[in-house]
């Protein structure tokens, strides 16, 4: 399949409607507190338990038995699409995001039924749909979500088809009575080795990430469409030497909707696009340095960047930062641009999502190296500094690719970037620059008092120094936390060292030449060298801390 073929040939359902359909789906849960009841902040055990076992024990065997009257003599009196309650709809939109587990979980469930394949088909049930009633409401305040009125017979047959084999069971989900709560068998919440309250709890803040206003743009989402196959058409080659790949948001809403909207055509679909079967993967959340998200997104924005010559960032597609704690309300307004503070908030528009693929025949690995080691390619981890030259404008310790230049345990020289040294020589030159900033606030502060004349501009400069500083404490704790990764991410390195983005025109410390001074005290990043195409790149291709490295580096430039 060609990257740029029309996806409406490529695709056996209707994407960008479904996508529609899917956006208004979480919405609902949302605004029905549904989806919220599930985090484990609000739901209790017993409570959990009650849900999970309506699912796994009622609800599962109730689509197979409506799968082999579809498939069987009773096929015209089955005609009906399930509409399934709501906390049932929610934990079936989880497991079936994980269809490799779902499947296999079904096969060992109902080993009998010869049409499993069939179970998630269009003709089961009607896709993004749901029914909800609270407790103490009648029939008639049956709230349904993409449900019509020419539909609703089917939400209603469901529900016949519920009581006519559980008459016992309330269809909708009930509070539960101190008495009854003693009686429930706890089940294990691993359905062949996927923990559905763990993911259910996972996919909670999707819905945040999906709502800046670019996912009500017509070109927005056909753009992503388009995206989507082209993520898609990575993957092609089997061997390709990425382990793992990460879609944007703006991808992940498409890929969701793809399985959700039927795993077999899901399936087939991507058989023929790709030549395989691509299993789906929300466990990868963990966005600190040096995680497999981390290095997988940044693996990924590589490989779009060589195959389609563009960086793998889209506006309004990205990572939206942590939701704010409002978001955990039903009252949340879904135009709500409010984001939680938090040490990830650098990651905002330039990561992407928790979603993944593990290409399990690559093998890529980056570790840490001493700086008595040597490269894979045979380069030392360390080599001392040479003596500073008695030639007039000659250094003697020129910028070298792939290292920093300073102080470290072996002594002054450079330390290669796999090395903890060269991080550990990064977050003394930043400490060194927030001192240096701090006493230049001081020096103004007392000019302010002798110089009552030049106050506004006196002002000016320390806005400026504190905004320094502040800039620097948060590079620093990036690189630290960078330091401390169990993996090291590299640097984003200069092709050139002319001017641009995160590089300030100053000649003092012969920052702009790269020329390093002996005494190695400067607070400048002397020997290392921020190009802006790589800022672009290595911003985006982090999964999570790594971009926030990279956004990091190149502020740590501007010194």
């Amino acid at each position: 399949m060609v990257p740029n073929t029309n996806p409406s040939q490529a695709f056996s359902v209707d994407l960008l409607e479904n996508a529609k359909l899917h956006r208004k789906f979480l919405q609902d849960l949302h605004k029905t507190d549904v989806s919220l009841r599930f985090l484990p902040a609000r739901m209790k055990q017993a409570e959990a338990q009650n849900a999970l076992s309506r699912y796994r024990k009622y609800w599962l065997p109730l689509v197979i038995k409506h799968a082999n009257a579809k498939s069987g003599s009773a096929a015209r009196s089955s005609s009906f699409l399930l509409v399934p309650p709501a906390d049932i709809a929610w934990l079936w939109h989880c497991h079936r995001l994980a269809p490799l587990s779902y499947m296999e979980f079904l096969r060992k469930e109902f080993l009998g039924h010869e049409n499993l394949s069939d179970l998630d088909d269009e003709n089961i049930l009607l896709p993004f749909s749901f029914q909800h009633l609270e407790d103490g409401l009648k029939e008639e305040d049956i709230y349904y979500c993409n449900v019509d009125d020419e539909n609703k017979i089917h939400a209603k047959k469901t529900m016949t088809f519920w009581e006519t084999y559980y008459p016992n069971e309330s269809f909708f989900l009930s509070e539960i009575s101190p008495e009854r709560s003693n009686t429930i068998i706890n089940l294990s919440t691993t359905l062949q080795g996927f923990d559905l309250l763990q993911s259910v709890e996972r996919q909670a803040s999707f819905l945040w990430q999906i709502s800046s206003p670019s996912f009500e743009d017509a070109d927005f989402m056909n753009d992503g469409l388009q995206n989507y196959l082209r993520f898609l058409s990575l993957r092609r080659a089997k061997d390709v030497n990425v382990p793992i790949i990460v879609p944007t948001y703006q991808i992940d809403l498409f890929w969701h909707t793809h399985i959700l909207s039927s795993i077999k055509k899901y399936d087939a679909d991507c058989r023929r696009i790709m030549g395989f079967s691509f299993n789906h993967d929300d466990s990868l959340n963990d966005r600190s340095e040096g995680s497999d998200l981390n290095r997988a997104f940044q693996a990924t924005s590589k490989l779009w960047l060589e195959t389609f010559g563009e960086q793998y960032r889209v506006e309004g597609g990205m990572y939206r930062g942590e939701p704010p704690e409002n978001f955990y309300s039903s009252e949340w307004s879904f135009v709500s641009t409010q984001v939680k503070s938090t040490k990830n908030n650098c990651l905002i528009g330039v990561v992407g999502a928790g979603s993944s693929n593990v290409n399990e025949s690559a093998n890529v690995t980056l570790e840490w190296l001493s700086s008595f080691d040597y490269t894979p390619d045979g380069k030392p981890t360390f080599e001392a500094m040479a003596e500073k030259s008695s030639e007039k404008g000659v250094n003697a310790n020129p910028k070298r690719e792939g290292y920093i230049f300073g102080e470290g345990s072996r002594g002054v020289g450079y330390y290669h970037e796999q090395t903890r040294e060269a991080y550990q020589i990064i977050c003394t030159r930043l400490q060194k620059k927030i001192t240096y900033n701090e006493g230049k606030i001081k020096e103004n502060e007392c000019a302010m008092i002798m110089c009552c004349c030049l106050i506004p501009c006196i002002a000016c400069d320390i806005k400026y120094f504190d905004e320094e500083i502040k800039k620097t404490r948060a590079i620093l704790a990036v690189m630290e936390e960078r330091k401390d990764a169990s993996h090291p991410q590299g640097f984003a390195r200069s092709k050139d060292t002319s001017s641009g983005p995160g590089r300030r025109k100053d000649n003092k410390d012969n920052r702009e030449t790269g020329t390093q001074d002996n005494n190695h005290e400067t607070y400048g990043y002397s020997n290392i060298y921020w190009d802006a195409s790589d800022l672009n790149e290595a911003a985006g291709c982090g999964g999570g801390g790594g971009a926030c490295g990279a956004e990091a580096a190149a502020c740590g430039a501007d010194m």
